[in-house]
């Protein structure tokens, strides 16, 4: 029993670099923890707290994607991950978010038709829109006009999945009306973001690795194992999925990779980032250095005593599942 559980802790990936070195993939963006009180408003953090640093992470992220480098291969972007509660739901909303605040029509597309999330992050109850799994039981192209809901973010629309008992996701992906649903979309949207099933439950994510230009794999130190991921890899690459990289989330920065000292220099810190152009717009007055003297009228440099930091209540401590619900 213990050596089971051994293996099973050293079969977990451990930090930003051991991601990177045994999946021989790049680490495009690394989130941070996320304050307790913040955990149920991690999905929706890119329009709700705009200037916390997951949403400017995950702007940068979408500058990284839009650059010349990934020409070509962000048009469909899937989302994936290898199990549940690695954050793949909220890298896909808050990515489809990141770019329709860029002024890009973007499309947002629950695929996880077993266990879809999107609507009840949302605040969409189940019977108030189409659903994409009984649209696409009707085999008729000519309803999907109907599919896109409006919300909250401006340039943003989503097609939403209620679960069914008589329809089979399974049976639906082995149709041609799957890809008349992407042409569709294509036509129609800058961008589309696919939330799909964790790859290791069932076989959807295959058939949707063939219909995107791009996968997203979404990992988390300490939780995401390296057998899955890396046979989830293997997979995707033998089907030609293009793999862009990794989003790793729920990252300590003060424990891998040196991100403390980085942090602290650019003014980043594990709860919010507000960056000086905000400041300046809430009217707060910057204080005015004083002028420097020189010489001998110049004052003995007195040392003062560092400052003790402020004391973080329960609601402030660093959670490691702050990104990782049991649901996404």
């Amino acid at each position: 029993l213990f050596v089971l559980l051994l293996d099973h802790m050293e079969d977990k990936l451990v930090g930003v670099a051991d991601i990177e070195q045994r999946l021989r993939l790049k680490a495009l963006v690394v989130f941070p923890h996320l304050r307790r009180k913040q955990r149920n408003q991690v999905a929706l953090i890119m329009h709700d707290s705009p200037f916390s640093q997951y949403a400017e992470s995950m702007a940068g992220l979408r500058n990284l994607l839009d650059s010349p480098r990934y020409h070509g291969l962000t048009k469909a972007i899937l989302s994936m991950s290898t199990q549940p509660g690695e954050g793949k739901t909220c890298t896909s909303t808050n990515l489809a978010i990141a770019y329709a605040q860029s002024g890009q029509r973007t499309l947002l597309v629950d695929f996880d038709m077993r266990r879809p999330r999107l609507a009840g992050i949302f605040g969409r109850s189940p019977d108030s829109f189409p659903s994409l799994p009984h649209t696409l039981a009707k085999n008729d192209a000519s309803l999907f006009d109907a599919l896109p809901q409006d919300t909250q973010v401006p340039n943003l629309q989503i097609v939403y999945s209620r679960a069914s008992g008589s329809i089979s996701p399974s049976v639906l992906m082995g149709t041609n009306i799957i890809t008349d649903f992407f042409a569709w979309a294509r036509k129609n949207y800058d961008h589309i973001i696919i939330d799909s099933p964790p790859f290791g439950l069932v076989g959807d994510v295959i058939v949707l690795a063939n219909l995107v230009d791009s996968v997203l794999l979404v990992a988390t130190p300490d939780k995401t194992r390296f057998g899955p991921i890396q046979f989830a890899t293997r997979r995707l690459t033998e089907v030609g999925a293009k793999i862009l990289g990794v989003v790793v989330n729920n990252v300590d920065f003060g424990r891998w990779g040196g991100f403390g000292n980085y942090s602290s220099r650019y003014g980043y810190s594990t709860s919010t980032y507000i960056p000086r152009e905000a400041r300046d717009l809430s009217g707060a007055k910057a204080e005015k250095a004083p002028k420097r003297r020189h010489g001998a009228d110049a004052p003995a440099a007195k040392a003062e005593p560092p400052a003790e930091p402020p004391a973080l209540s329960p609601d402030d401590q660093p959670v490691d599942d702050a990104l990782a619900s049991d649901d996404d």
